[in-house]
């Protein structure tokens, strides 16, 4: 009785500990700290389901170096923690026999050997968030003591991370609520001025067209914002086809060719003679590449260039976007991807979201590839985007 009751006090301390954290990552290392405590295991995992991948996808693992790791949902399928998420019921394998191998060697990132393991469904509001699941007891087997254990920390655990996701979307409310703000008074500034009896014609065109020009950002920062809300909170679904990176370039160039000629910009595409395929979202990756294209040509001078090289060696492929505009500033390149973040003589002389960039990074990320940028002042940006070949491991 006495153990039953200090479980009972560790448990509630436990709740109490992981309904105060609400950075996401946090949280997560918590669990899987405490899982391993609990149900003395050499280590634990876990995965939440993902609506951009339709599954569950590894979140963190005390036995890998790069917790970041995300599989693909294929695992869900014949995975014991796919089998968890799908049916909503722990499965505990005290001791692996010879013809359970196989479904067990179906989770690739488990540690190995593995001679027993528990997955439990992280349930909250009725639904199946994700899976917790611990692998080898340190000593002797795991019990169904164990399973009811696991089982009251996954519904701790679950309820903790809705609540850190629902936090991190009432921060981006917020941060959008400030950037609001700007054009918000730009527009009742110029609406208070409208009023005046003593305005010209050509004074009042010029406060409607400017009062336009903040409704068009005001929409464009509301449609970005929404976009990227779904891809911070896995609400975006992704779709893997084959794709030719090099045609992919050239209809983007090909869509934002007479905006180029309009500024006055030179285009120029240097791709190889051989198709650049790779597993992807097709609709996401040219995302990608309108909007560094797109901004190559917005932050350059007439008479400038934008070049676009591509390449691949069987593993990734990749491309750059290359122009000798404006540059930014040393200072501003940590954080150039940062969501709402924009350079400050690019804040003062061009329109944007701040966004766009963010958008970008994020898509990247999902493709587990790597965006980057190199820049100087007055002399020009070059953003590099690689992706890997294969979408299995990702999407």
């Amino acid at each position: 009785m006495a153990t039953d009751n200090q479980q009972f006090k560790q448990l509630l301390n436990i709740s109490r500990d992981l309904a105060s954290t609400l950075d996401l990552d946090v949280l997560l290392r918590k669990i899987l700290r405490v899982a391993v405590n609990l149900s003395n295991a050499e280590s634990a995992l876990v995965f939440l389901f993902d609506e951009t991948k339709g599954g569950i996808v590894l979140q963190i693992s005390s036995s890998l170096q790069n917790s970041s790791t995300i599989l693909s949902s294929d695992l869900s399928s014949d995975s014991i923690a796919g089998q968890v998420a799908a049916k909503g019921k722990p499965i505990i394998v005290p001791q692996i026999s010879p013809d359970q191998r196989p479904i067990v060697s179906a989770d690739p990132l488990l540690p190995t050997p593995i001679r027993s393991l528990i997955a439990v469904p992280l349930v909250a509001k009725d639904k199946v968030q994700g899976v917790l699941q611990v692998v080898n007891k340190k000593q002797g087997l795991f019990t169904d003591a164990d399973v009811d254990v696991l089982t009251v920390l996954a519904a701790q655990a679950a309820i903790a991370v809705e609540n850190s996701r629902l936090y991190q979307q009432a921060d981006l409310i917020n941060e959008l609520v400030h950037e609001l703000r700007t054009p918000l008074a730009s527009i009742l500034t110029i609406t208070y001025l409208l009023k005046r009896s003593d305005l010209t014609e050509d004074q009042r065109l010029q406060f409607t067209e400017s009062i336009a020009d903040e409704v068009t950002r005001l929409n464009n920062l509301a449609s970005s914002y929404l976009e990227y809300s779904r891809l911070e909170t896995g609400r975006l679904t992704f779709t893997a086809s084959l794709i030719d990176l090099s045609a992919v370039l050239q209809e983007c160039a090909r869509i934002l060719q007479p905006k180029a000629r309009e500024a006055g910009i030179q285009l120029t595409l240097a791709l190889p003679d051989h198709p650049l395929t790779f597993e992807g979202d097709e609709n996401k990756i040219k995302q990608v590449v309108i909007n560094l294209l797109n901004n190559a040509i917005k932050y350059n001078s007439p008479g400038g260039h934008v070049n676009i090289d591509a390449w691949g060696d069987g593993q990734t492929v990749g491309f750059s976007v290359q122009d000798d505009g404006i540059g930014i500033p040393e200072e501003d390149l940590p954080h150039v991807f940062e969501k709402f973040y924009r350079a400050t003589p690019i804040q003062e002389a061009y329109p944007g979201t701040g966004l766009g960039l963010s958008i970008c990074s994020r898509i990247v990320e999902i493709h587990s590839g790597t965006i980057r940028v190199q820049s100087q002042v007055k002399a020009g940006s070059t953003f590099t985007v690689e992706l890997p070949v294969r979408a299995r491991d990702y999407l």
